[in-house]
């Protein structure tokens, strides 16, 4: 029995199955050194309802070392904590707390996992979105930018001060000489 288990042990102990922790009646008889044939008969005769069965054991099949398909049972961790609370012994609770533990454990993979995934995920549709959005912006800048540019040339024509002609006439007063401007109206 090790001192310690480590998460390598816990990845052995407890599997992922579609986002939720699961272990196998072949790995509960291998960590309590229980034949796995005795561990599939508490399974069948465990006193639970129907209902609770259904949702936390299923059953499986694998290949033995001959290549033959065999039953097995793969379950949560209610399933796990049902069927071993009558394991009894200090091993026996050893093992039932590195199980918890182990559990636990692959929850909480589970969860920054898809925490991770869904903000990922997220931001990738936001910047899909902002992506989408820039290249409408973009295109539709194709079209209507001629048009823009034509009527702020218009504006900026209209804009400027026209400066009519006009008459310069010199006049002559006590010797300065000075100019006026005689401004005709245009017709």
């Amino acid at each position: 029995m090790p001192n310690v288990i480590t998460e390598v042990e816990y990845a052995r102990m407890v599997a992922a199955d579609n986002g939720e922790p699961i272990t196998t009646s072949l790995k509960v008889a291998e960590y309590f050194n229980k034949r796995h044939a005795d561990v599939l008969r508490a399974i069948q005769c465990i006193d639970c309802s129907h209902d609770f069965s259904q949702r936390n054991f299923a059953l499986a099949e694998y290949r033995d070392r001959q290549g033959k398909p065999r039953s097995m049972y793969s379950m949560t961790k209610d399933g796990f904590i049902f069927l071993v609370m009558g394991f009894t012994g200090k091993k026996a609770a050893y093992i039932k707390e590195a199980y918890i533990n182990a559990f636990n454990w692959m929850a909480a993979r589970l969860n920054t996992f898809e925490r991770r995934r869904n903000e990922v995920v997220a931001l990738f549709k936001a910047e899909q979105h902002t992506g989408s959005v820039c290249g409408r912006g973009l295109n539709r800048w194709k079209y209507v930018r001629r048009d823009l540019e034509d009527e702020m040339d218009k504006i900026e024509v209209e804009g400027q001060l026209a400066i009519p002609f006009c008459d310069l006439r010199r006049e002559a007063s006590n010797d300065d000489e000075a100019y006026s401007v005689v401004f005709e109206r245009q017709r």
